[in-house]
């Protein structure tokens, strides 16, 4: 038997009501091995298959610089604080390029390029023309890279970005050294300037009260994103979080999955319904050492096709950009 309360927290959600803050703290509370969480995650399927119309997607990234990052995230491995790096480290011009090529050859729904705060923004106007220049017109192109003005957001759409990844981390202004509201100014430059937005509820631990990781959920939601989710910690060694706890991915997916209820059908992508893959070249945050061979790029995106296709999920041979207006 599900308990009658969470029963109807979800029979509502599925009918369009979406959840209390009071709600979804108590779903927040659940057992994570329980039927009542199986059927909350049963929930965020049907919602997440209806508000993309089942569509599956396959995201790309390229990070373009190691470089110590002044913004001094804890969490990161290029942090000022957690490296030892000196001086800029960017990927070449040619080898970004030569990545964005291979993902949109690959057919891949999107490719974000993701810099440091340290990145020089003219410097990474060049490089969306030149990766422009190298990939098809229907291949939508991300922006993740530190604050920018409204004006900087009317340049990156002029040069050929239609989305921007940017979030309002928990801890923000703590952890980091990001005043809240530069971030908030960010995202709202952005989606005035027509720039869709990706964000998430990010980075969650053990440490953050559930009750804000309910209260940033709620945030997103109202930022009207296109694609969102929840975002664990991944604890780095050698960052000033490495000895925090992360949730596990089964309890992070469930808390995603509270989120699709909380969101309903107002987010396409993402948030507990398991419709969004990545694949990353380049440079990365946490630390990972990603392969540059293009043929192993070209099959890890091909085997990610084939899981979103056995989880029936509709993939298209190439991006929809109705998704980014």
């Amino acid at each position: 038997m599900i308990d009658s309360h969470v029963e109807t927290i979800v029979d509502r959600s599925i009918e369009g009501q979406a959840p209390s803050r009071e709600e979804i703290l108590a779903l927040m509370k659940l057992e994570v091995g329980s039927a009542e969480v199986a059927y909350v995650r049963w929930a965020a399927d049907v919602l997440g298959r209806r508000a993309s119309s089942n569509t599956g997607q396959i995201y790309a990234q390229i990070g373009l610089d190691a470089t110590p990052c002044p913004e001094n995230c804890a969490f990161c491995s290029l942090a000022a604080r957690n490296t030892s790096n000196e001086g800029r480290a960017e990927v070449p011009d040619g080898e970004i390029a030569r990545y964005a090529k291979v993902f949109d050859e690959a057919g891949v729904h999107l490719i974000s390029l993701m810099a440091t705060a340290a990145y020089n923004f003219e410097h990474f106007l060049r490089i969306v023309a030149t990766v422009r220049g190298a990939i098809a017109d229907d291949m939508p192109l991300m922006a993740n890279i530190g604050d920018i003005t409204f004006n900087q957001a009317q340049q990156l759409k002029t040069a050929g970005i239609q989305a921007i990844y940017h979030a309002h981390r928990l801890g923000e202004g703590t952890i980091t050294g990001i005043a809240p509201e530069r971030r908030l100014a960010t995202i709202a430059s952005a989606q005035k300037a027509g720039l869709a937005l990706m964000t998430a509820v990010e980075p969650i631990y053990q440490g953050i009260p559930l009750e804000d990781i309910a209260d940033r959920m709620l945030e997103v939601i109202s930022q009207k994103p296109y694609c969102s989710g929840v975002g664990v910690l991944t604890a780095v060694p050698g960052t000033t979080m490495a000895n925090e706890t992360p949730y596990t991915r089964r309890q992070a997916a469930y808390f995603a999955s509270i989120m699709r209820l909380a969101a309903g059908t107002s987010i396409p992508f993402g948030t507990g319904c398991g419709n969004v893959v990545w694949v990353d070249a380049g440079t990365n945050p946490r630390g990972r050492d990603l392969s540059t061979d293009p043929g192993y790029l070209q099959s890890d995106i091909a085997r990610l096709r084939r899981d979103l296709i056995r989880q029936e999920w509709d993939v298209p041979a190439r991006p929809l950009p109705r998704w980014f207006h």
